[in-house]
């Protein structure tokens, strides 16, 4: 069974008091008088256990040799999470909930590295020697489609793939690398002010 995500953005109000971020969606459901129901936007939907396991110590360990170190202890939800969050909160069946403000996210060392291990077929093996820094992808998929043509479909080569007939190998890889797409989508909080004003809540199911 797999591991998903659910995570949001709220932003502080004068009064103190936590609204979310973003509109939040409307879905139609036959549990409520009116048909609609209002549930958070999440902003990131991806199944990253690199990312999970940085965010909330969730999936720690898989595809490599060591665990990432997680942002911050688990602090469950706020107590004063957004009406829409909360109420969004009581219907989810989850585990490792936590948050962060804005300001956490982006001081966190995203540039450290981990040491990585998969398998990957024999003709790969010998991209990865020395242990490099960073998934060859790119030099694995110009292997494997060393004559692209326009308008045909190539090969994506993902990491660590298992295989009957694969070799393991060691690389390296920034966290950074690692959370791109999430990295790249919490960009947009950055110059948000003042300081301490959004915050991430996040919980996961499996």
């Amino acid at each position: 069974m797999g591991t998903d995500i659910e995570i949001f953005a709220e932003r502080k109000q004068p009064d103190g008091s936590w609204e979310l971020f973003d509109p939040p969606k409307k879905i139609e459901t036959t549990n409520d008088v009116s048909g609609i129901r209002l549930i958070p936007n999440c902003f990131y939907d991806g199944r990253n256990y690199s990312l999970f396991a940085i965010l909330a110590n969730v999936r720690n360990g898989t595809r490599s040799e060591e665990l990432f170190e997680t942002i911050g202890e688990l602090r469950g939800a706020p107590d004063d999470m957004s009406t829409v969050g909360s109420s969004f909160y009581d219907s989810e069946s989850c585990h490792n909930a936590t948050w962060y403000f804005a300001e956490e996210i982006f001081e966190f060392d995203w540039d450290q590295t981990i040491q990585r291990a998969g398998y990957v077929d024999r003709q790969f093996a010998h991209l990865f020697k020395d242990n490099p820094l960073g998934y060859p992808k790119k030099q694995m998929h110009d292997l494997q489609n060393p004559n692209p043509q326009k308008g045909k479909a190539s090969i994506t080569v993902g990491p660590a793939q298992s295989s009957a007939d694969g070799v393991k190998v060691r690389w390296r890889e920034t966290y950074r690398e690692s959370s791109t797409y999430f990295l790249r989508e919490v960009e947009r909080f950055r110059q948000v002010k003042p300081p301490l004003s959004v915050r991430f809540v996040m919980w996961f199911g499996s």
